[in-house]
């Protein structure tokens, strides 16, 4: 029997449809968790399955964030030094939980921006197997903006230059994420 477990750092929305795969993948004959908020863990057990603590609450952490709310309210993204010190703090310890709730996995599933972002570094340096769930679009498309942006579509050329920008947004978590990618911060 094979461990796999999620990484689904997110909102209810995010971490109940994999509360589904999670079942199916039981039920198959694996041994499933899912790593998530303490919010979200509920969920997780109501639907049989083991989880695994990741810190902070990305719910609460909107509704504290004068950023956040004006993205919710339709504001234009203006962001701002203050802003990005924010998004950065809030995920401090991400990377490192993962980590430890990755111990023991044959497969690493990742759901999200957030979980991706730290999850494939985690894998890497763990040598544990990984691949992506997507509920939406998480690789440059000309389809569709960035969800993580929440702007409108600019046409196929400007919807993969605000990919491009995305991208340029990530480095922002760098020193999250290089303690991670290191063995012994990783677990191994």
């Amino acid at each position: 029997m094979s461990t796999i477990v999620i990484v689904a750092y997110g909102t209810r929305g995010d971490v109940a449809p994999l509360t589904g795969l999670g079942v199916g993948l039981q039920k198959s004959g694996h041994r499933v968790a899912v790593a998530t908020t303490e919010a979200q863990a509920p969920l997780v057990t109501a639907a049989g399955l083991e989880s695994r603590w990741l810190p902070t609450d990305p719910e609460e952490a909107t509704r504290t964030s004068d950023f956040a709310q004006g993205l919710i309210d339709g504001d234009r993204m203006k962001p701002s030094k203050a802003a990005m010190r924010e998004m950065v703090e809030h995920l401090d310890g991400v990377g490192p939980a993962i980590a430890k709730a990755a111990e023991g996995a044959d497969l690493l599933l990742l759901a999200g921006p957030v979980s991706t972002l730290f999850g494939y570094h985690v894998a890497e340096a763990m040598d544990i197997p990984t691949a992506a769930l997507g509920l939406q679009p998480m690789a440059a498309t000309g389809e569709f903006p960035p969800a993580a942006l929440g702007t409108r579509s600019r046409g196929r050329l400007g919807n993969r230059a605000l990919w491009k920008l995305g991208g340029l947004g990530e480095k922002i978590y760098l020193p999250q994420i290089t303690p991670c990618a290191r063995t012994s911060a990783c677990g191994r």
